[in-house]
């Protein structure tokens, strides 16, 4: 540090006139505040912990899981109404940690309810010929990066997005219907394209990533049958290591 401020003051020495001793002490004292604030910055970094917010700090690499019991997607006309899927998982692992970002890289996810058996439907309230349509969801696009900062937001976007500025979040929503006693059909095949999926957090708590995400748009060149025409996505994912053992957030 001493060695930066000694090229400091002789580069401003050059920048400001001989004879202005006032201006050349302000702009040293400019100059060291700045220098000051540096390791307050530095130091704003946040950690994912494993069991506690003082527990030991996740290392990059480690497999964790997102979880959720509570995913509803609300539709917009024509069909109007809610996809909602209680057991939902999405796995991955740490990406970064210790940054001014914390970041999970998703490779696989499973959106299941408990419609129809074995079969694990998530339900909806989307009339159907004899009773609601029941719903078959898959994501588009993986690997996705959700990307938590200091401030207690967060970012879900697909990796292509971050790596080449293409890609999305997406979700693959198969419709299907009883069309006559004990026959069940599919009706449609839709998919649904977001940039980026926004979330909040409480730093210092158990991670429950509680996210609203409006204005997912169907893209009806890779939909089938009748669809709605987009839809918000809601619903709140709590983050687990291996053995079930809480994620926790902390700063730093």
């Amino acid at each position: 540090m001493v060695k930066e401020m000694q090229s400091l003051r002789e580069y401003v020495s050059k920048l400001i006139p001989a004879g202005k001793p006032q201006r050349v002490a302000l702009a040293l004292g400019l100059t060291a505040l700045a220098f000051a604030a540096l390791p307050a910055i530095a130091s704003a970094n946040i950690s994912l912990r494993e069991g506690s917010g003082t527990g030991t700090k996740i290392v990059v690499g480690k497999a964790v899981t997102i979880k959720s019991s509570n995913l509803v997607f609300s539709t917009t006309g024509p069909a109007v109404g809610n996809v909602e899927c209680s057991n939902s998982t999405l796995s991955g692992h740490v990406s970064l940690n210790g940054a001014p970002q914390a970041k999970i890289q998703i490779t696989s996810a499973a959106f299941k309810g408990a419609e129809e058996g074995a079969l694990e439907r998530c339900k909806t309230t989307i009339a159907g010929p004899i009773r609601p349509l029941t719903a078959e969801v898959s994501a588009v696009n993986l690997a996705w990066i959700s990307a938590f900062e200091q401030n207690g937001t967060s970012t879900t976007e697909g990796l292509s997005r971050i790596v080449a500025t293409t890609g999305s979040v997406g979700l693959r929503s198969k419709l299907f219907a009883e069309v006559s006693k004990g026959v069940v059909a599919q009706v449609s095949n839709c998919v649904y394209e977001k940039e980026s999926v926004a979330g909040t957090f409480t730093i210092g708590n158990a991670l429950g990533d509680l996210i609203s995400a409006p204005e997912f748009a169907l893209n009806a060149g890779a939909s089938t049958g009748e669809c709605p025409s987009g839809g918000t996505l809601s619903g709140t994912g709590t983050v687990e290591a291996s053995g079930g053992v809480s994620v926790f957030t902390s700063t730093p």
